[in-house]
């Protein structure tokens, strides 16, 4: 299971939440834009059940955080949702598995160097995708 990220998405100065809705039907991937009087509004990244995992950084150094996210199910892979600004969000798959790898965590680290993030994988089913 997720568990819920805070941060500020969309530059107003109030911490947002990400939120993984795993599900077999009816999960996404969301997050919630809080107004700062109590109220949030969800915003659907990715409407798709299967999202375990998920890490909030400015993964292109442009000074906004990004989310990256692990979906476990149905459609297995890796995502990454580019911050544009003004809470739009721009996903690319990064990775892509069979439904029967059964994703199970991904973390990032600077494995190279280069001062920008790498991400380890691993699956824990049916299948074993080499590094």
């Amino acid at each position: 299971m997720c568990i819920p990220l805070i941060e500020d998405l969309d530059g107003d100065g109030i911490a947002d939440f990400v939120i993984c809705e795993f599900s077999k039907w009816t999960g996404n991937l969301s997050w919630w834009k809080n107004d700062g009087k109590g109220n949030f509004t969800r915003n659907i990244l990715r409407n798709m059940p299967g999202a375990t995992k998920v890490y909030i950084q400015d993964m292109n150094k442009d000074g906004r955080p990004d989310i990256i996210a692990l979906f476990g199910q149905g459609d297995e892979g890796i995502f990454m949702y580019y911050n544009e600004g003004n809470g739009k969000f721009k996903e690319e798959r990064l990775l892509q598995f069979p439904p029967s790898y059964g994703s199970s965590y991904f973390n990032l680290f600077d494995y190279n160097g280069d001062e920008f993030p790498d991400l380890i994988y691993t699956n824990g089913d049916n299948a074993d995708y080499p590094p």
